[in-house]
């Protein structure tokens, strides 16, 4: 899908493994209607007036124009990055789905190697523009094999560095300490230059995103 594609571009974010769809929620715990369900493109991008005004709890058979001119709001934004550009009214369009009581959110894996740049974008949301990070599980690779993972923080420590080398030297740990000091700082290019010197990797799964302000 597109989304996978631009985003991946823009922000090293790629289709999960375990559920990549992009999914509307309600808050209010209301039912969408018949025949409709959150992850539906047409419903996400494309929503109609009638489905927007069901949202919001009106039933009646003939919403107001101001819901046709919300819906095509919705899909004007949508069409703008589905051209290729991640420069969308995101902003805008989370403001749309709040007011219908609607919430989007995308689960997405990411290669820290591939695009560390963008690391933090990712973790406060300002820079990836209202996709807020609710949670993630991050993998430290050694020499194409897992040797640790975890949803606690949001990198590993300096004690699971060291538990995934043979050697403890001083320039081993030299290059732990500096990762993990790099990571705290928020220089995350240099944090990948140490991980590299250690022959590591580092990846996310389950990157959960919602879009809100």
């Amino acid at each position: 899908m597109i989304f996978y594609d631009v985003m991946a571009g823009r922000h090293g974010l790629h289709e999960s493994e375990r559920s990549g769809t992009l999914e509307l929620y309600t808050y209010n715990g209301a039912e969408f209607p018949d025949g409709l369900d959150g992850s539906s493109l047409d419903v996400i991008t494309a929503p109609s007036p009638e489905f927007l005004a069901y949202m919001r709890g009106n039933d009646s058979p003939a919403p107001p124009s101001g819901y046709k001119d919300t819906a095509d709001e919705i899909k004007g934004i949508w069409d703008v990055y589905n051209h290729g550009s991640a420069e969308a009214d995101w902003g805008r369009l989370a403001d749309l789905y709040d007011a219908h009581n609607l919430s989007l959110s995308v689960i997405a894996d990411y290669k820290f190697m591939d695009c560390p740049e963008t690391f933090g974008d990712i973790l406060n949301g300002k820079g990836s523009n209202c996709w807020n990070l609710d949670g993630m599980t991050w993998h430290l690779y050694s020499h194409g094999e897992c040797t640790v993972d975890d949803s606690e923080g949001a990198w590993p420590g300096l004690d699971d560095l060291l538990g995934c080398m043979s050697s403890d030297d001083a320039e081993t740990c030299a290059y732990a300490q500096q990762f993990v000091e790099c990571m705290d700082s928020g220089d995350y290019v240099a944090a990948c230059r140490a991980l590299k010197a250690l022959d590591l990797e580092l990846w996310y799964s389950d990157l959960f995103l919602t879009l809100s302000r």
